[in-house]
């Protein structure tokens, strides 16, 4: 079942980019910039080292949430945030519709390489939050992250420091589904995993008539 895991990220990139319509851009777009986001797990890879055993995963709530916020999502996190606007400063890319496509492609990239790591090194061993929830919680943190810093860059005002902070706050509601996960607490784990989904598909396919304007 950890092929699922593994799989959902190369797989979700090729059926976003189909929706999208980039075909355009052809393979060795998707090829370099998936390229790219498997190349970005060695920095992670050598943070996530750094700062092994810095936050114990015991049974206290706060190092619950802790050690899921800081290993699940916050790094991996910060790396996609200042790895992508360095690794693609020079991109021909100029479309929204194809600007986010870069973007999603190049998290699949990383989280590929994210999911083999929490299968072969943090996790070792099958659990319903390793199969299902940690993929679902990225898929939408992916969908979110790509739809969000365009939006910042197009909005002005309140709505400007209301996407800013949803950025912000975007990895913290992520490490709520596994604490909740962790203690035992399914019910509301597995709502704030469907709310995260809902939001991330509402926030691609609401936007998308803005997509479809810009590219033109």
């Amino acid at each position: 079942m950890i092929i699922f895991s593994i799989t959902l990220f190369p797989i979700l990139g090729l059926f976003i980019n189909s929706i999208l319509g980039t075909k355009n851009l052809g393979f060795k777009f998707f090829r370099d910039t998936y390229l790219k986001g498997l190349l970005s797990f060695i920095p992670a890879f050598l943070l996530i080292l750094v700062i092994n055993g810095v936050i114990k995963r015991t049974n206290t709530y706060s190092n619950i949430f802790l050690f899921h916020l800081i290993y699940d999502f916050a790094v991996y996190y910060a790396i996609i945030c200042f790895g992508y606007p360095f690794l693609f400063k020079n991109s021909m890319i100029y479309r929204f519709r194809d600007r986010i496509s870069e973007l999603i492609t190049y998290e699949c990239g990383f989280y590929t390489m994210v999911s083999l790591f929490d299968a072969l090194y943090v996790y070792r061993w099958e659990s319903p939050y390793l199969l299902y929830l940690l993929p679902g919680i990225r898929v939408a943190m992916i969908v979110i992250f790509a739809i969000l810093p365009p939006l910042v860059g197009e909005s002005v005002g309140f709505l400007k420091h209301i996407y800013i902070l949803s950025l912000f706050l975007l990895p913290f509601s992520s490490a709520f589904v596994a604490f909740f996960f962790y203690i035992n607490s399914f019910l509301i784990s597995g709502l704030l995993l469907v709310l995260l989904l809902i939001l991330a598909v509402w926030l691609f396919y609401h936007y998308f008539p803005v997509i479809r304007k810009s590219s033109k």
